[in-house]
């Protein structure tokens, strides 16, 4: 039996003490997946299912569910703090990006503030979204394919630079503990676009249910990058780059909208 499998002996007790159907305990753990961002697999969404119900599921751990609990655990927070679904209408309308910052700053003209506002309201957020949205699909879909030792079978074993990167990054965080910010719970948060991409064209099989050209993904991918690089460096991008960063991620969130449950969650 896989080790990421869900315990059914564990499903069977939350049916009998919740008095609920198999599809509903199917769909509380699904939710808890969507609540966490799809950062965690069924085994244990179901683990955080039955704590929500207090129901004792230490039996059905082992030493990796433990250390994966404690990360979800510490990292919980952060996710609610940082995920798009919990940022409601009426707060993107009172949001005031750059509040109190008025051209009469030192070294601060006029043009760069309005640049400034700008990049906040109509670059960056997509960007964020689009970089993380990619990263998502190829968690769930690399952990339905390979498992949840997917990062060590085809990016460690085949991109040691990749792997060897990703870990000096986290070790810098490590490192930097008076920071609060964390990037995420799995490796994959703490790669870049580049590292997306090759990603993706190692392992086309599994990506292709995305689009049949492989060229469609990467030139999306690429074309973000060299924006999102000079918003990284902090330079303002050209109207006509903005506009085309907002059509390829329409582009991108149309494509990915008909994957199906069962082919993105493991």
């Amino acid at each position: 039996m896989k080790r990421d499998k869900v315990p059914q002996k564990l499903v069977a007790e939350l049916i009998e003490i919740t008095n609920r159907t198999k599809r509903r305990i199917d769909q509380k753990i699904q939710k808890k997946i969507s609540d966490y961002d799809y950062t965690i697999s069924r085994r244990i969404a179901c683990f955080l299912v039955a704590k929500d119900y207090n129901v004792n599921f230490s039996k059905y751990l082992n030493e990796e569910d433990r250390e994966k609990l404690r990360q979800v655990s510490s990292f919980a927070r952060q996710i609610r703090d940082t995920s798009p679904k919990i940022v409601k209408k009426k707060t993107t309308k009172s949001l005031k990006p750059l509040k109190g910052m008025r051209s009469k700053e030192p070294f601060l003209p006029s043009k760069l503030l309005d640049k400034a506002r700008e990049m906040a309201e109509k670059a960056y957020p997509f960007l964020y979204i689009f970089e993380n949205s990619v990263r998502n699909v190829i968690k769930i879909l690399m952990e339905n394919k390979y498992g949840s030792n997917w990062w060590d079978r085809r990016v460690k074993q085949l991109h040691r630079s990749i792997d060897d990167e990703v870990q000096r990054r986290m070790n810098d965080e490590k490192q930097n503990r008076w920071h609060s910010s964390k990037r995420g719970i799995h490796k994959i948060y703490y790669t870049d676009l580049e590292d997306l991409r090759i990603i993706i064209e190692d392992n086309w099989t599994v990506f292709k249910k995305i689009h049949n050209r492989r060229s469609w993904i990467i030139e999306h991918i690429m074309q973000l990058k060299y924006s999102r690089n000079i918003i990284a460096h902090n330079n303002p991008l050209t109207r006509r780059d903005i506009t085309s960063i907002q059509t390829k991620i329409h582009e991108w969130f149309d494509q990915i909208k008909d994957l199906k449950i069962s082919d993105i969650s493991s």
